[in-house]
């Protein structure tokens, strides 16, 4: 897992310690991620884990984006079409 620690901090289950400094950017050991203290300064927000990759996030929400833009530029297409179609009815050119 991918965190951020604000704080030092010294994380042990007994058999094993982990030390992670202050302002500590990267990896830490699966065993950590499991830890009841490393669980609980997770949720007071000393530590801050990042669980998906940026660029994988930035390339699913482009996706998301890009979908949504498509759906959108074929709504805007078919209404378009619907209104000349319609305007075309109401001035005598043909049937709507």
């Amino acid at each position: 897992m991918f965190i951020n620690c604000k704080k030092n901090v010294v994380i042990s289950d007994g058999k094993q310690k982990h030390i992670i400094p202050k302002d500590f950017i990267g990896e830490v050991p699966k065993w950590v991620e499991n830890n009841w203290y490393f669980k609980a300064l997770c949720n007071d927000s000393s530590i801050t884990s990042i669980v998906g990759t940026r660029d994988k996030a930035v390339e699913a929400a482009e996706a998301k984006a890009k979908a949504t833009a498509d759906k959108a530029a074929e709504t805007a297409a078919k209404k378009a079409a619907d209104d000349e179609a319609k305007a075309k009815a109401a001035a005598g050119g043909g049937p709507a």
